[in-house]
């Protein structure tokens, strides 16, 4: 196992991966797919669990991380990158929510790549002084 800080975070915590199993423990991030029922199901696998970038927006906004609106995101967005980079993450599995595996983790790995998470610099650009 090896645990290290998270790059993007709620509150202070630790991610962890477990090298033998390919899982990444995200703590309080990647919380965005549920259920629909209590009785799951908990594992997205294929195309369950896909969302849209709207979706994961309107979902971390409305949610603890509502400062990412406005925010610099850049250096956060790079942390996030280097943690899928370093390591071979096969699963990904949050605090809360539902364990995403297969496509449902890639395209959160691509996610992390396109999207500007919420960051107004990117969405709305400031007017620049003449």
């Amino acid at each position: 196992m090896v645990g290290f800080t998270a790059p993007l975070r709620l509150l202070n915590t630790a991610w962890i991966y477990d090298e033998v199993n390919k899982i990444l423990f995200s703590s309080d991030m990647f919380t965005h797919v549920w259920s629909d029922k209590i009785e799951g199901p908990w594992l997205m696998e294929g195309d369950d669990g896909v969302t849209s970038n709207a979706f994961v927006r309107s979902f971390l906004l409305g949610t603890g991380f509502w400062w990412l609106e406005g925010a610099r995101s850049d250096p956060l967005r790079k942390g996030v990158r280097r943690v899928f980079e370093t390591y071979d993450i096969e699963m990904i599995c949050p605090g809360y929510g539902a364990m995403l595996k297969g496509i449902a983790q890639r395209q959160t790995l691509i996610r992390g790549r396109r999207v500007k998470w919420c960051s107004q610099e990117e969405s709305n650009p400031q007017p620049t002084d003449p």
